[in-house]
């Protein structure tokens, strides 16, 4: 049986129109309905029948069609089959909100972070979706009922002054210190992603025009600025590297010339530079991400925050507006400069004896 006979069924078998003309416009609209669902080729039995790994599988498909990253695609995978298991629906119009309720309450009784927990109900929220998209079911969406859990504000962390110089100057501990204060200032005065630094290619870099070309998050390209520190610590790597082919790795790892820097790599590169540096600050690529940004705002002249969104290549200038928040110590110096009781003590100092 179609939908659209489905739906005819239910209307009509409501009370009938009382109103001249409504006979018309129902009528109307269920032809219109019957048009859509024809149109898609769906049936109230193929929906029901419709397997949720089956399901689960074609949305992969879809977001690897879209050219959603890799490691997101790794997420929705693990996410989303997590999700099922947990369910024991076999078909997709077995869902209900009390199993996404459910999936959710148990996560949080695992002491999961509430970020992390969010996650799980983004990617949840993300397949659903595309599911009454691409299938017309389940409906109503049951995830639509449901509030995304509530992440607590945190300003991002970031790395003191002294901190990075530490960095800098236990590089020459190591074995390859140019490479290693090279992959340090681009971190710090560009803000790449782990996944964007490991992959550059020689040809990405644009000593002379001062710009880094990178291949972010899902599967987009950008040119970011590289400024005087940046550039010349990336030369003087480069004037030790013996060989320099413009396909080569920019970041070759301890394999051969020809195979990129992991990402776990350039992590326990972080990691034992804070150890030699004898930091007591917890030190990961995203930290040194969260310092630019804040930096890069803060500074001289104050950065525009459209401009940040750019270059770190977020999709949205919300994503980036975390970084335009105050911590305490911001506050302090900005309430030291600008305190009204200061002004009027300062305008006053010569008349007033109290202090």
């Amino acid at each position: 049986m179609r939908l659209g006979k489905t739906l005819r069924n239910l209307l009509l078998s409501k009370e009938p129109a009382s109103e001249p003309g409504q006979s018309a416009e129902l009528e109307h609209l269920l032809e219109t309905l019957e048009m859509f669902v024809l149109s898609k080729g769906i049936g109230v039995r193929s929906m029901q029948n419709v397997e949720l790994s089956k399901a689960i599988e074609e949305f992969l498909l879809a977001k690897k069609a879209e050219g959603t990253s890799k490691r997101t695609l790794v997420k929705y995978k693990q996410q989303i089959e997590s999700f099922a298991t947990r369910a024991k629906r076999d078909h997709l119009a077995d869902i209900t909100a009390h199993d996404i309720r459910l999936f959710l309450s148990e996560l949080k009784s695992r002491d999961m972070q509430p970020s992390s927990v969010n996650t799980y109900y983004r990617s949840i929220h993300a397949f659903l979706c595309w599911t009454v998209r691409e299938y017309g079911f389940p409906f109503p969406n049951p995830v639509e009922w449901i509030d995304a859990p509530k992440v607590p504000h945190r300003l991002p962390p970031s790395l003191s002054d002294d901190g990075f110089l530490g960095l800098l100057v236990a590089c020459d501990e190591g074995q390859n210190p140019e490479r290693d204060r090279a992959i340090l200032m681009l971190l710090l005065d560009t803000g790449v992603r782990a996944g964007e630094l490991v992959t550059l290619k020689v040809a990405d870099l644009d000593l002379p025009g001062k710009e880094l070309k990178c291949f972010g998050k899902d599967q987009e390209d950008r040119v970011v600025p590289l400024e005087e520190g940046a550039a010349r610590a990336v030369e003087a790597y480069l004037d030790t590297r013996t060989r320099c082919k413009s396909e080569d790795p920019l970041f070759p790892s301890s394999l051969g010339p020809d195979c990129f820097l992991t990402q776990s790599g350039l992590l326990s590169l972080l990691k034992r530079l804070a150890a030699r540096a004898s930091l007591d600050e917890n030190v990961y690529v995203h930290l040194l991400r969260h310092t630019f940004a804040k930096k890069w705002l803060k500074g001289p002249g104050k950065g525009d925050i459209q401009a940040l969104s750019d270059i770190m290549g977020h999709s949205s200038v919300s994503t980036t507006q975390i970084y335009a928040a105050y911590d305490s110590e911001d506050l302090k110096e900005m309430h030291q400069h600008r305190s009204p009781g200061n002004q009027i003590l300062e305008k006053q100092r010569r008349q007033l004896t109290l202090w």
